[in-house]
């Protein structure tokens, strides 16, 4: 009998990369890979964990600057949206002894230009694909060989109610195929 993994091992994770410093000093960056990939069956709505950790740091700048920004890539039906740093972290000399940085909550773009009032939070989004990686920038670095940054992205859904459970198919029988979309079987 094959084990089918339950659908939400792809709903996050974490992934640990070190940040070789370049020869001259500047910026570099280094992108994760996918953090979560998700592909649920049917439209539901989305709350989100993004966040990241320094775990070692010898890097040395007037100050340096790491940002961590989350790319989420949402969809429902045929349509998607690549929402570029829809999380977006900056700190200033960080380092092991650094806290956790981490939000559930992201402010959207502003939404009219002469109007600082029209930035709103964001915590929770529709979709029924999602798809989300980050990007990690170090830019002041004047000395030093690397930094290991811890980066995390989690998603679940606002309400988890899966079709599959109100029908119960007679006692040894075979359940019968009613949802035209497939919508229980989304992972």
């Amino acid at each position: 009998m094959t084990m089918v993994p339950p659908p939400w091992l792809m709903w996050g994770t974490t992934q640990t990369l070190t940040m070789q410093r370049p020869p001259a000093a500047g910026t570099f960056q280094q992108d994760t890979g996918q953090l979560a990939r998700i592909t649920y069956g049917r439209p539901e709505t989305w709350t989100f964990l993004l966040g990241y950790k320094v775990l070692d740091s010898d890097l040395v700048g007037a100050p340096y600057v790491v940002q961590v920004g989350f790319d989420v890539t949402v969809g429902i039906g045929r349509g998607n949206v690549k929402l570029v740093q829809f999380g977006f972290f900056q700190e200033q000399n960080p380092n092991a002894t650094s806290r956790i940085q981490w939000a559930t909550k992201v402010p959207s773009p502003q939404q009219v230009f002469t109007d600082a009032t029209t930035i709103e939070q964001c915590d929770q989004f529709p979709a029924q694909d999602i798809q989300c990686q980050a990007t990690i920038v170090a830019s002041g670095i004047t000395a030093g060989t690397a930094i290991t940054v811890e980066v995390f992205a989690f998603f679940a859904p606002r309400t988890h109610i899966r079709p599959e459970w109100f029908h119960k198919p007679p006692l040894g029988t075979q359940p019968q195929e009613q949802f035209r979309g497939g919508e229980d079987r989304g992972v």
